[in-house]
């Protein structure tokens, strides 16, 4: 069986009322059966494991043709902030993804975007703890049964399962109401959630989701959250991310910074360092539950 819950989150539920899904729970392999006993000749075809309709080219070749035209910039790796490549647009990058260094042995991996500046931040190693983190906040939900759950209403809090990425795993995790400012609305916009029917004081709402086990997290991607249920583990709805939280990379050098004096901070290189943009990490959860969140990619 393929799980298909997490493309199915964010999809308005007065879309899926009517859906019927025949396949549903029947293994591949019968289906490739039926296939072939009805003669299609699909039935024993190799599965698809990319974007189907992009066929034998290259991805980045591919979403070029429907981007403006990108400028180059620096890649900098985020502990030496020496810049060791350069980029071929922002826009062709997301965290978490293989940076692809040319000349280099180490694998190098994308941390942050900063886009005030057309930089690329990346790390060494598919391990590094600039990948992961726990929080992340979101747009406005989409709740599959039309309404909020209950919890999260009563309590403005709710205990359940997330997943931020197709085939990832689920995290234990507690999800809470946020407000959203102007800015972050500016985003959400981009993407149409269903989220009228939860009442008019939650249409905008985001949420804060704080999970139990860090995970690589990329902005604009789906956080899909479920919930134990008496058939299994059943899909609430999901929310298009709009911001990480501080990355394990910026926790470990705030608590390094705390045991510094300030005169030998000032005397340190520059990657040890707690760099500005990781005191502003700080207020990262504060500022989301006032509104106040900034929603650029620059938590390097």
């Amino acid at each position: 069986l393929k799980d298909q819950s997490y493309f199915l989150a964010t999809i308005r539920p007065e879309a899926l009322r009517r859906a019927l899904f025949p396949l549903g729970e029947i293994p591949k392999p019968h289906v490739r059966r039926i296939a072939a006993e009805a003669g299609l000749h699909v039935s024993w075809k190799k599965d698809s494991t990319g974007i189907c309709f992009v066929g034998k080219r290259k991805f980045r070749s591919f979403i070029k043709d429907y981007l403006p035209d990108m400028p180059r910039g620096p890649m900098v790796c985020i502990e030496s902030r020496e810049e060791i490549a350069q980029h071929e647009g922002l826009s062709l990058y997301t965290h978490g993804q293989r940076a692809r260094v040319g000349g280099l042995k180490t694998k190098w991996y994308v941390t942050a975007k900063d886009v005030s500046t057309n930089t690329i931040w990346v790390c060494q190693g598919a391990d590094h703890p600039a990948l992961f983190c726990h929080e992340l906040r979101t747009g406005p939900p989409n709740w599959l049964s039309g309404s909020p759950p209950t919890d999260l209403l009563a309590k403005g809090e709710l205990r359940c399962w997330a997943r931020v990425r197709y085939r990832g795993v689920l995290s234990r995790c507690m999800v809470s109401l946020s407000s959203l400012n102007s800015r972050s609305s500016e985003m959400e916009a981009t993407v149409e959630q269903s989220h009228a029917e939860g009442g008019k004081e939650y249409a905008k709402c985001g949420l804060v989701v704080s999970l139990e086990t860090s995970t690589v997290i990329a902005a604009l991607q789906t956080v899909a959250l479920y919930q134990d249920s008496p058939e299994g583990v059943e899909c609430l709805g999901g929310a298009m991310i709009l911001e990480r939280g501080p990355s394990l990379f910026d926790e470990l050098r705030l608590r390094q910074s705390r045991h510094v004096p300030p005169s030998l901070q000032r005397s340190m290189k520059p990657q040890q360092q707690l760099t500005e943009s990781t005191h502003a990490s700080l207020f990262w959860k504060a500022s989301f539950t006032q509104g106040q969140g900034n929603t650029t990619d620059r938590n390097v």
